[in-house]
């Protein structure tokens, strides 16, 4: 029965494959419930039904959810480091400001620095888009 199981479900007991098909145990992925955070199944919904669109995080949730690793008295001046990297003129100079800050930012609050690292290309997509937009 376990091989049957393993079968219809596309990986074995507490297996985390991208390949599942199923759960076992009625278990689910969480479904869209955030606050600004990364949700696959959200994305890869929305890449199919609007192809060629981009995905573009809150950055309002995304400083919130950074400042949550830094201590209190730190919090003002990482929030302005952070506001910085919006306002670079593209993508290019964004991005070395964000690796950059993210590298100073190493040393002290090595998950804020880490969750910067990882939402790169959440946080920085409107920057692709012609200046029009």
């Amino acid at each position: 029965m376990e091989l049957e199981v393993e079968q219809q479900v596309g990986a074995g007991k507490h297996e985390h494959t991208p390949e599942r098909k199923n759960y076992r145990n009625s278990h689910r992925q969480p479904t869209w419930k955030t606050r600004g955070g990364r949700i696959p199944q959200l994305r890869k919904v929305l890449s199919q039904v609007s192809i060629g669109s981009s995905w573009q995080r809150c950055r309002i949730h995304f400083i919130r959810k950074v400042l949550a690793h830094i201590p209190k008295r730190d919090k003002r001046a990482v929030a302005d480091a952070v506001r910085i990297i919006f306002f670079q003129p593209n993508r290019s100079s964004a991005g070395l400001m964000l690796h950059g800050q993210a590298q100073n930012m190493r040393a002290h609050y090595p998950e804020a620095a880490k969750l910067q690292v990882e939402a790169e290309e959440d946080i920085l997509g409107n920057k692709t888009f012609p200046r029009e937009h």
